[in-house]
């Protein structure tokens, strides 16, 4: 989906006029730009190397935290249940790489990376994690990710920062991630998300019960009342992001920010 019509009062999906357009097409959103901020996210200065294993992969692991190697690397693990009654462990580590060398997001991807970013596993990688975390935990972190290379996966995730300016466009209306992009540390993202859920439910509340009249009254009075809370919402995400960010970040290294008049 990439066009929602001409008239803002009217949003159009495959020729059928409705009352209201929930746009929450993800991160790399395609109709962001078209309706709401033609700013893109910006490229935060690290990349995240996710990994997941089952748990009976590493037997007896008991290294769960979040850990650093003294500089800006980082580590995370955590065990994880899952609805099926499997036990993983799952984490990242954040390493710092220049923007030439990351494979962006196509447009219309949802979350901060794409199926095409890593189709293998680097070589560098596991002797790279074994000299920064090797002796960390008695050796726990590096035999978690070794097993994760061979029984799990390991993907890479360039992380992505960006905060809309606008979240109402007539009768459209921007949520979630195509709202508002943040490191998975913030570990308040998806949170974020559910709090535009709660505050369009919250905004249009009031006016639900309205027997007579015309109901682009309704949308247009719940949109406004909408509307300064979700641009309120992705502003705190954003700084949360840069602040948890900041550690990640190579020496001497600072956040691009968005140009205050590249807005719309």
């Amino acid at each position: 989906m990439d066009d929602l019509g001409d008239d803002p009062l009217h949003p159009t999906i495959n020729g059928e006029v409705f009352d209201l357009a929930v746009v929450a097409d993800g991160g790399w959103s395609t109709l962001r730009s078209k309706y709401f901020d033609k700013r893109v996210p910006q490229y935060g200065g690290y990349q995240v190397w996710r990994f997941r294993v089952p748990a009976s992969a590493v037997p007896g692991f008991n290294a769960e935290g979040d850990y650093s190697d003294g500089t800006h690397h980082a580590t995370i693990h955590l065990h994880v249940a899952m609805n099926n009654g499997q036990d993983w462990i799952m984490g990242g580590t954040a390493i710092a790489a220049p923007e030439s060398e990351v494979i962006s997001p196509a447009a219309g991807a949802s979350r901060q990376t794409s199926d095409t970013a890593e189709p293998s596993l680097p070589a560098w990688y596991l002797p790279w994690y074994k000299q920064h975390f090797g002796a960390h935990a008695r050796g726990e972190l590096y035999r978690c990710m070794a097993a994760a290379a061979e029984h799990g996966k390991i993907a890479v995730m360039p992380q992505y920062e960006f905060a809309a300016r606008k979240v109402v466009s007539g009768r459209r209306v921007l949520i979630g991630d195509a709202a508002h992009m943040a490191s998975p540390r913030t570990a308040s993202g998806a949170h974020t998300a559910v709090l535009d859920a709660a505050g369009l439910l919250q905004a249009f509340s009031p006016l639900m019960n309205k027997t007579s009249g015309d109901w682009g009254d309704v949308v247009d009075a719940a949109l406004a009342e909408y509307g300064p809370g979700g641009v309120q919402r992705a502003a705190a995400l954003y700084a949360r992001s840069l602040e948890v960010s900041a550690p990640m970040l190579a020496p001497g290294w600072k956040h691009k920010r968005p140009a205050d008049d590249d807005e719309l």
